[in-house]
């Protein structure tokens, strides 16, 4: 469109998520963010996964070549991160029902993520705590799960998150307590830092 043009000269680039159904509402609080009829356009940037090529790297929720993985993907959206999910029959509780359980792993897995991006280090969770407040239905086109850092205190970080549906609804809320490690142990791991397409 002519709008999306006068947005986007230069064209979409690979770092940018762009036209997702995320919200209604005009975000006035972040200056990339753009809202067109009932579509909201945001410029995210695309978090490059730091566990590529590791061996043994065979996660349920982010490994590309887990085949029966989620293969999620992220993105950085000021203090957020976030992941865009699509769910499927084979993951109800009830009929229609998105598990409760893996509502709770998404969310434990973008609270990773916000430390992975936001402290630069990796970790352990401690604590989930989730709020159950509207069914997800499994035959949503999207989700939506984003979090960013409530607080911290020394190694102690705690991630506020929550699920949206298509219609920009949140559905879920939660809340996860992350043991963080210092840089030699994060090295032991196999984290040497976590990046964004574009970034040196």
């Amino acid at each position: 469109t002519n709008a999306l043009r006068e947005c986007f000269p230069q064209g979409v680039k690979t770092n940018a998520l762009v036209g997702l159904k995320l919200n209604t509402k005009h975000d006035t609080s972040r200056p990339l963010a753009y809202n067109f009829s009932n579509y909201f356009f945001r410029v995210m940037k695309k978090i490059l996964n730091p566990y590529l090529g590791k061996p043994e790297y065979n996660c349920v929720c982010c490994a590309p070549g887990n085949p029966v993985g989620l293969h999620l993907e992220f993105w950085e959206d000021g203090d957020d991160v976030l992941t865009v999910w699509t769910p499927g029959v084979n993951y109800q509780g009830w009929v229609n029902t998105l598990h409760g359980g893996i509502i709770g792993m998404l969310m434990d897995e973008v609270a990773g993520w916000v430390i992975n991006r936001k402290l630069q280090t990796t970790g352990v969770t401690m604590q989930l705590n989730v709020k159950y407040k509207k069914p997800v239905l499994t035959s949503d086109t999207q989700i939506t799960v984003r979090g960013h850092l409530a607080s911290q205190r020394r190694n102690i970080a705690t991630i506020h998150l929550t699920l949206e549906n298509s219609a920009g609804e949140i559905c879920d809320e939660g809340e996860a307590v992350y043991f963080t490690f210092g840089p030699d142990k994060a090295r032991e791991m196999g984290f040497n830092g976590c990046k964004v397409e574009g970034e040196g």
